[in-house]
């Protein structure tokens, strides 16, 4: 998560460190594709959100929609259906994939923790848990300071009146804070120990981020 760096003429005041940043969802290479309906190869269909769950109960909407085992799953992402008998000629493999598209097919919601680093937002569905886990949490703060001071040549020196900038630095580094997460935490339960820390959002959006790296986040994180 990123920090803050506020700076107003010589007095500067920082947070952990602004200069880092992520790419949300990664990065997207997108190029023509000639595509063609060919019967003599299965229809692929590409799931939104991946999961065997899922894929399984679009493959039975599907089958039963059509009263015949035309549709697989190929992975989690993927569903393959064979061309039916009735579908097979050109104009006919448009209709088949609009009945396909028009089945309806009630998903299984997944678990989410949605994160807005620009606003300090964070939603949380209420199907997240977590794993037995310790946070520990600090952070270190850097204040820098510019003050004039005045300085005046001896009488009768011939030297001149300058004003020399003084820097003051200052670096605090609060102490780490321990709470420990005991297996099928829910988001509750979470939120009240995270609230027992007295965390700011960016702190609570860096401990949620470490727990998605260490596996004990039973949810997909988005980072927006």
């Amino acid at each position: 998560v990123g920090g803050i760096n506020e700076e107003v003429g010589s007095s500067r005041f920082s947070r952990n460190s602004s200069l880092t940043g992520t790419i949300p969802g990664g990065g997207i290479v997108e190029y023509d594709n000639n595509f063609q309906l060919n019967a003599d190869q299965p229809l692929q269909l590409v799931m939104s959100e991946p999961g065997y769950t899922n894929a399984r109960q679009v493959v039975e909407v599907i089958n039963e929609s059509f009263d015949e085992e035309l549709a697989s799953v190929y992975n989690p992402g993927v569903i393959q259906v064979e061309w039916p008998d009735a579908f097979q000629e050109p104009g006919m493999r448009n209709m088949f994939i609009s009945t396909i598209m028009d089945q309806q097919v009630e998903l299984t919601k997944p678990a989410r923790v949605v994160i807005n680093e620009r606003t300090g937002t964070i939603v949380a569905g209420g199907g997240v848990t977590i794993d037995n886990a310790m946070v520990s949490h600090g952070s270190v703060q850097v204040r820098t300071q510019v003050t004039p001071f005045i300085s005046q040549p001896p009488p009768f020196s011939g030297g001149d009146t300058e004003v020399v900038p003084v820097p003051q630095v200052g670096i605090s580094e609060e102490s780490a804070q321990n709470v420990v997460l005991e297996p099928d935490t829910n988001v509750q339960q979470l939120a009240n120990a995270l609230d027992s820390l007295g965390l700011s959002p960016r702190d609570i959006i860096s401990i949620f981020q470490a727990l998605n790296r260490a596996g004990a986040l039973q949810g997909e994180l988005i980072v927006m």
